[in-house]
């Protein structure tokens, strides 16, 4: 039992954490009683967030067709193999998020899919893309990120419905991928959950797409691990890339 309860503590810590839209359907694959639970989510902190302003997005050029398009192009459960599951797949809520005081963009995409292994402890993954309306303006957001993390951040801030969570970041060594590419580790402490929770972050572009790969599990997961469903994302931003350039 007090597995269960952890499990669901960091679901719904990281669901509050990014304010995914839950209610739309639950789980894509038929959902379970702990899948139920992630359309309430439980704030880890709440702090006054007038002062905040959310980070710039870009909404999809093309409406509904081009959400389509962007949905087709997440990782599925079955892509991925024995364990995963497919959690919910939405637009997550308004999102304010900042790097020592820079306004960037990594978890909140124009759609993410949660998936969920818990064979490996990886309570929460995520695979989102966002369109811009140049290649220019995807260049700009990956290169908010890369300049505060070159500077020496560690500080990552996201504030969603009231709930900021802090986290603690660092630049990771992974491979280019995609026309650019930037891993970063992350950690936090989720309330409810023992143990500090580290994982990693991936931002991909491939023209005017950026796909994200948040991997942040119940305890840890290797850079291995994680490039591994970079990799994976970046073929299907390919061929989006290709077919809607």
């Amino acid at each position: 039992m007090v597995k269960v309860v952890g499990r669901l503590a960091v679901t719904l810590a990281l669901i509050g954490a990014i304010g995914l839209i839950a209610a739309c359907g639950g789980d894509d694959d038929g959902g379970d009683a702990d899948g139920d639970a992630t359309r309430s989510p439980a704030p880890e902190r709440t702090v006054p967030s007038g002062q905040q302003t959310a980070a710039p997005t870009a909404a999809p050029t093309g409406g509904i067709d081009e959400l389509a398009f962007l949905e087709a192009s997440l990782l599925t459960a079955a892509e991925l193999g024995e364990n995963w599951r497919q959690e919910v797949t939405a637009a997550p809520a308004e999102t304010a998020e900042s790097m020592c005081g820079q306004q960037v963009r990594v978890i909140a995409p124009d759609v993410l899919r949660q998936l969920r292994n818990v064979a490996q402890g990886r309570q929460f993954t995520g695979h989102g893309i966002s369109v811009y309306d140049d290649a220019a303006q995807a260049q700009a957001s990956l290169a908010a990120v890369r300049d505060a993390l070159d500077s020496g951040c560690t500080e990552y801030e996201t504030t969603t419905r009231n709930t900021t969570t802090r986290w603690t970041v660092a630049p990771a060594e992974m491979p280019t991928i995609g026309e650019e590419s930037i891993a970063f580790s992350v950690s936090t402490q989720f309330a409810g959950v023992p143990k500090v929770s580290s994982g990693y972050m991936v931002l991909i572009r491939n023209g005017r797409y950026v796909a994200v790969i948040l991997d942040v599990p119940l305890t840890s997961v290797t850079l291995e691990q994680t490039q591994v469903l970079a990799q994976a994302a970046n073929a299907k931003l390919e061929e989006l890339a290709a077919a809607r350039p």
